[in-house]
């Protein structure tokens, strides 16, 4: 690979650069541009396709935050259950959208549309970055959209979704996860990504470790980490590779930088927990906690390993096992391997094998946390969009040198197979959004609930609001606009994720006046639901009211017509 930083003069120089620029933008025009016309096409609908479940948690606490000034989930006590930045930036949104005069709709598809545009500016970084020394990753740059980890899944994936049909009955059928669409998502993917290829703007250059350079490093570690939590294992592979690049360096100024470094990460990472200790009683968010056995490691990550192995792929939880399983597994295989070639090849150094090497440490680092202390099915598919953007990252010298073989004794590529090799790669790249990425039954019963059935509940109960505890990831809180308590404990306050850990969350909900229980997805269960009638939900959800919950008092009090929704009383 070309020495980073390297400057090559006059036109033979900037032609390359140029085509690299070009290239990139072609990149994230790919990402952006599918998902703009299917927003344009399908409107509010068409954004619950994108939209993560637990995005409808930060949804709701921005509401929150925007008509109350209350970092709350149920209106009133504080939650810190969020990763902030993200939860900051969709208050901002939601607050300018409300102001503005425009519906809460817009709200949603603006989320999405922030989302496409995060994911494609770090799509076109990440590529120009790569593709710096020139046209080296022609054409196989322009599948950077799909990703290498996309690719490798997709035959397990097309059997198990698309031939097998194996679809859960609340979620509609997995779009392919692992692409760049998969993290338009409505979560704080985006800004990791966006953040990560900041970093390696920054990381690629070879210049000494001042302590200007310490603080910019440091603002932009502390951007990812603020961008989702658990992602401070990737700082922790920067400060390695800083580490090694300065460690010829004197002592006095390298202590001095590395001193800015740490002021400019860790201060402000630790106001940040104090400020939650002070107003949400811990300082560590509510949600990770009680996801996290840490410090105790567990067993659930093997086990759900050795089902994927075992195979054979056709219940209906099989995508959901497969996928939890390949995030974990897939990048770090990559890491081993990455960091194995480098330390066969001391030689090479150079800005991109540093940023390179950063990443697959933190790649590591982070399997390793989550396979030994958060349960298989405590991760969504946005827990790890740095370490799937890896895989591909470290193809790049494979890549690269591949096309140096193909292009041996070739003094000159003809224009018409370069602008045929871009658009066929384009045009690849669509076709499997449109095929295998934009699910349309994907979360229509989220988008049924948004605009069918909480409109009929909300006519229902007029301005007496009824206070619900919800048995869901926030979908049902955002779109009734009911106070609500969440019961998964994930947007709880301090109290209420105590009470949770204890069993006594209904006790503590009936005490405060949440005596109605509501479940778009969670009660009845997928497993149970498989097969079932519509008209046969409600009675199902208040069978497991009763049952699970051990509520006998309990009754319908709402049944949306489509009886896709109810809402059930609990006395005591």
């Amino acid at each position: 690979m070309p020495t980073a930083g390297r400057q090559t003069s006059g036109m033979k120089g900037s032609q390359p650069a140029n085509s690299s620029r070009r290239m990139a933008l072609i990149m994230g025009a790919i990402v952006f541009v599918p998902v703009l016309l299917d927003l344009l096409q399908g409107g509010t609908r068409a954004a619950f396709r994108y939209l993560a479940p637990d995005s409808f948690y930060y949804n709701t606490v921005a509401r929150n935050i925007a008509l109350n000034g209350s970092i709350s989930y149920d209106g009133h006590l504080p939650t810190n259950g969020f990763h902030p930045l993200w939860q900051a930036t969709l208050a901002a949104l939601y607050f300018v959208l409300h102001h503005l005069g425009l519906a809460e709709s817009s709200y949603l598809v603006s989320n999405v549309l922030l989302s496409a545009l995060l994911v494609a500016a770090s799509v076109t970084v990440l590529g120009q970055v790569a593709m710096a020394s020139g046209r080296t990753l022609w054409p196989a740059a322009l599948l950077a959209p799909v990703g290498l980890y996309a690719v490798l899944i997709l035959p397990a994936w097309l059997l198990m979704v698309d031939l097998r049909h194996l679809v859960l009955p609340t979620q509609g059928p997995f779009p392919l996860f692992g692409t760049a669409w998969s993290f338009v998502n409505g979560m704080e993917s985006g800004f990791v990504l966006l953040f990560l290829a900041l970093l390696s703007r920054a990381l690629v250059k070879d210049v000494p470790f001042s302590s200007r350079r310490a603080a910019t490093l440091a603002v932009l570690c502390l951007g990812m980490t603020l961008s989702r939590l658990d992602h401070v294992f990737f700082v922790v592979g920067v400060a390695v590779v800083l580490a090694m690049r300065n460690a010829d360096s004197g002592t006095p100024h390298r202590l001095r930088s590395w001193g800015v470094f740490a002021l400019c990460f860790l201060g402000p990472l630790l106001a940040y927990l104090l400020i939650n200790r002070l107003y949400a009683g811990a300082a560590f968010p509510s949600s990770g906690a009680l996801k996290s056995t840490f410090p105790f490691p567990n067993a659930d990550n093997v086990r759900n390993l050795v089902t994927v192995v075992a195979g054979p792929w056709r219940d209906m939880l099989a995508p959901s096992r497969f996928y939890r399983a390949a995030q974990l597994v897939l990048p770090s295989l990559f890491a081993v391997a990455y960091l194995a070639r480098r330390g066969w090849r001391r030689t090479e150094r150079d800005g991109l094998a540093d940023f390179t090497t950063a990443v697959a440490v933190g790649t590591l680092l982070l399997a390793a946390y989550d396979f030994l202390f958060v349960p298989a099915f405590a991760m969504g598919h946005w827990y790890t969009p740095a370490s799937i953007a890896f895989v591909s990252m470290a193809a790049v010298p494979a890549v690269r040198s591949l096309n140096r073989l193909t292009q041996s004794g070739v003094q000159r590529r003809p224009v018409w197979l370069g602008a045929l090799a871009t658009v066929g790669s384009a045009l690849l790249c669509v076709m499997i959004f449109y095929f295998l990425q934009r699910r349309d039954g994907y979360h229509a019963l989220y988008a049924d609930l948004y605009l069918v059935d909480a409109p009929a509940a909300r006519a229902f109960y007029g301005p007496q609001r009824p206070h619900l505890l919800e048995y869901d990831d926030g979908i049902v809180a955002f779109s009734t606009a009911f106070p609500t308590m969440s019961g998964t404990g994930l947007a709880a306050d301090r109290e209420a994720a105590v009470a949770l850990t204890k069993g006594t969350l209904q006790e503590l909900a009936l005490e405060r006046g949440f005596d109605r229980i509501a479940s778009l997805v969670y009660l009845p269960s997928d497993e149970t639901r498989q097969g079932v009638p519509t008209g046969a939900l409600p009675a199902m959800a208040l069978e497991s009211v009763q049952r699970q919950l051990g509520l006998s008092h309990a009754r319908f009090e709402f049944v949306a017509p489509s009886s896709r929704f109810c809402i059930i009383r609990v006395t005591q």
